[in-house]
């Protein structure tokens, strides 16, 4: 998870933590602490308090699915990650998350569905549009995925991964 995405999810946990008791607030803050801090069992035990308490804590379940994922449980990622979109299904980064997800298991088509999703959510979204465009290459359209890493250069012109799939393509950035 990159710098950009963190704080689109602290800011969405923010707003989604509004009218939440104070422990959940508490218990999520540590869990996100933890997180970032590579103490993946300390914050999936948060998570999974938080969710014990509000099944319906979104940004508990995506999390809990970006645990599965860094450790290669892609099956329960994809199943964490869906429960929090069936949740809030307008957070731009569950979807791309999710066709991380879904690229890792090899289900290409699902993966550039989902990063189309995130792209119709947030247009803007550099990631994203990195994201399927590495998809895109995979499926052999790479006149599609060129212009997406273009994009996504043009969005963040210092975007180092956006730029190599450029290189790697034989295009300048």
């Amino acid at each position: 998870m990159n710098r950009k995405q963190r704080r689109a999810e602290k800011k969405q946990s923010r707003s989604a933590m509004q009218g939440v008791s104070p422990s959940i607030q508490e218990m999520f803050a540590d869990a996100l602490r933890y997180h970032r801090a590579g103490r993946l069992n300390e914050a999936e035990q948060l998570y999974r308090q938080i969710i014990a308490v509000d099944s319906s804590h979104a940004d508990s379940l995506h999390l809990l699915g970006m645990i599965a994922y860094q450790v290669g449980r892609h099956d329960l990622c994809v199943d964490m990650i869906n429960k929090a979109i069936a949740i809030d299904a307008k957070v731009s980064f569950y979807h791309s998350n999710l066709g991380s997800a879904f690229n890792a298991q090899g289900k290409l088509d699902e993966a550039v569905a989902c990063y189309r999703q995130a792209l119709v959510l947030k247009p803007d979204y550099a990631e994203a549009h990195n994201n399927l465009g590495i998809a895109l290459a995979s499926q052999g359209l790479m006149a599609e995925a060129i212009s997406h890493w273009k994009e996504a250069v043009r969005l963040k012109p210092d975007f180092a991964d956006a730029k190599a799939n450029l290189q790697k393509a034989g295009q300048k950035n």
